[in-house]
């Protein structure tokens, strides 16, 4: 959801030739999916050594 709002925002700053409002927007477009995937990696860290799945992926 963060990354819509971010997206629309920076949508309207492509649009209305607005410098910050482009910044703004494609930095709170990015940095919401950067957040996610650091969390996604923490969880597959904590969980690689317990979970048959994972454990296959090691080998």
């Amino acid at each position: 959801m963060l990354s819509f709002l971010g997206a629309l925002i920076w949508i309207y700053g492509l649009y209305a030739l607005d410098f910050w409002a482009t910044v703004s927007g494609g930095s709170r477009t990015v940095l919401p999916k950067a957040w996610f995937v650091d969390r996604m990696v923490w969880i597959y860290e904590d969980m690689k050594d317990t979970n048959p799945v994972y454990l296959s992926w090691l080998k």
